[in-house]
């Protein structure tokens, strides 16, 4: 709204980085095509995307440091649960459902995202004249 307020065309820019977001992928299918020799639809399982979709989450959406961070952390997690090999994606669950309830933003996750994902407060005080009040009842606090 705010980009659009400004005289921005956001149908515009909304197009430019779905553009070259999906180039940036081509180019990396590419690299990927040329290293292994051989691309099929199994070759990316249904595991790999939930994985993915992990590292965003856990690190923290909107931070790119934060999503390094989560991709670091989920790739050496698997290696130090190995011993554990039979309840390595019960633990691996279990951590991230409680990452989701006590840390909702992710490990680093962005000022902007905090804001969105924290409840509002439930008594909203305005300064006014010198003097607060309870902007639902009215009245002086």
């Amino acid at each position: 709204m705010a980009a659009e307020a400004m005289g921005i065309d956001t149908v515009k820019m909304k197009l430019l980085a779905f553009s070259l977001s999906s180039a940036v992928a081509g180019i990396a299918g590419v690299f990927y095509a040329a290293k292994m020799s051989f691309v099929s639809p199994e070759s990316f399982t249904f595991l790999e995307s939930i994985i993915i979709l992990c590292m965003v989450v856990l690190g923290g959406i909107g931070s790119i440091p934060g999503v390094i961070l989560g991709a670091v952390v989920l790739i050496i997690l698997p290696e130090s649960l190995r011993e554990f090999q039979d309840y390595r994606m019960l633990i691996f669950g279990a951590s991230m459902v409680l990452i989701m309830i006590f840390r909702p933003q992710g490990l680093l996750g962005s000022s902007r995202r905090r804001l969105e994902l924290e409840p509002p407060d439930d008594r909203v005080l305005e300064h006014e004249d010198e003097s607060l009040f309870d902007v639902k009842r009215g009245e002086k606090v």
